[in-house]
């Protein structure tokens, strides 16, 4: 019997053989098989998943704890429709001017009606957050329920917040450039009352009570009386993102995840106050 020059001269028993799954060769090409497939899911299971495609949001500078907040809500909207925000906070007028020029994707967040001024921006129609004001005063007989109840009184606000300082107009206002400043000359007898947002004011109070600026006995009575929807704006070449965003912000709403988000901003501005740095 003649044999091909190269064929092999080793002879495999049929898989139905007895002994096939004992022969050495079979074995090791068995182990092999098992080896390559153990690999492949190991590097399947450790490959990252694929990057979300990145949105670009501005925001204005001076408005941390309003900020924060938007920062939480609108990164979560994002996500759930599969998007990663980058923020990027700017001085306040330009913030608005690079997002309607196209430079940025969306503007974190504004009062109404800001595509009137900036013609390349849209609007999502549900507010993520609102802008809210509280007045702070040592004296009971004052009670602030709109903006007309602050005539007559010494009033102390924070440079740079605009709608303050334009429903302020005419009235007897100092300008403090931190909310700090703006309580100690409360507590100095220079003003009655003190605008400040209902977010940071909890640490501003807890940060000078630690520091021995605000005795624990000194009774403060806050009331919180003015609230302005806040709405997230996008560059007119993403009005596709309107839509769904507006169905996140709606579900996240529901389930309660805003709410939480303005919980946990109020703490964490009160931890930071406190030295409370958590990891």
């Amino acid at each position: 019997m003649s044999h091909h020059p190269y064929r092999s001269n080793v002879i495999y028993p049929a898989p139905w053989a007895p002994g096939f799954f004992h022969n050495p060769a079979i074995a090791m090409i068995r182990m092999l098989g098992q080896f390559l497939l153990l690999l492949c899911s190991v590097l399947l299971t450790a490959a990252p998943p694929p990057a979300l495609p990145v949105v670009r949001v501005a925001a204005p500078e001076g408005m941390d704890a309003t900020v924060q907040v938007g920062e939480l809500v609108l990164r979560e909207a994002y996500r759930r429709i599969g998007y990663e925000m980058q923020l990027e906070k700017l001085p306040s007028l330009r913030s608005l001017a690079v997002v309607d020029a196209g430079k940025y994707d969306a503007e974190l967040g504004r009062i109404a009606g800001m595509e009137q001024q900036y013609s390349n921006l849209r609007v999502v129609p549900t507010s993520p957050l609102s802008l809210t004001v509280a007045a702070l005063t040592l004296k009971p007989e004052i009670v602030v329920r709109d903006w007309e109840d602050l005539r007559g009184w010494r009033v102390a606000a924070q440079r740079g917040v605009k709608v303050v300082e334009a429903r302020t107009a005419g009235m007897d206002v100092s300008f403090a450039t931190t909310p700090d400043a703006m309580v100690r000359m409360l507590l100095a007898g220079r003003v009655d009352v003190v605008l400040g947002s209902p977010i940071s004011m909890p640490a501003v109070l807890a940060g000078m009570r630690q520091r021995g600026e605000l005795a624990a006995d000194t009774r403060l009575l806050e009331r919180e009386f003015y609230s302005m929807p806040v709405y997230h704006y996008v560059h007119t070449r993403n009005t596709h993102l309107i839509v769904p965003l507006e169905q996140a912000l709606l579900a996240m709403r529901k389930d309660g995840f805003i709410d939480r988000a303005l919980q946990q901003v109020t703490a964490q501005q009160v931890d930071n106050a406190l030295g409370k740095h958590k990891p």
